[in-house]
């Protein structure tokens, strides 16, 4: 890795250092995940818009994640019916949650258990 990309993900763990998760590996997995592919994120923001303009309070931050990636399966022409880890769905929902506090309850979460991370 190059000292830029180094950077560019200290910012990105900095950034997103209270999207606490019950498994510190997965999360750990999760920003490495989401260095590599920014855009996901970007993707993610606009399927949340679209349910927010569509008049919902509240959520699923899995069925957001599934039509997401079933679209970017279909858009890639990939077989499997999934294109992204779902693994991943609670660390971008509450990623989310943290970067748009003006929707506090928009996603059910699970309690935190482990993790050094705080909001």
């Amino acid at each position: 890795m190059t000292s830029s990309s180094d950077d560019n993900f200290e910012h990105i763990k900095n950034e997103a250092k209270s999207c606490a998760v019950r498994d510190v590996r997965l999360y750990d997995d999760w920003l490495g995940f989401h260095a590599a592919n920014l855009q996901i994120y970007e993707l993610y923001c606009k399927y949340v818009d679209k349910v927010i303009d569509r008049g919902f309070k509240k959520a699923s931050s899995t069925t957001i994640w599934s039509v997401m990636s079933a679209d970017l399966a279909q858009e890639a022409g990939i077989k499997r019916v999934y294109a992204l880890p779902q693994k991943y769905c609670p660390c971008y929902a509450r990623y989310w949650m943290e970067r748009h506090p003006e929707y506090p309850k928009s996603f059910k979460k699970r309690s935190r258990t482990i993790g050094p991370l705080t909001s």
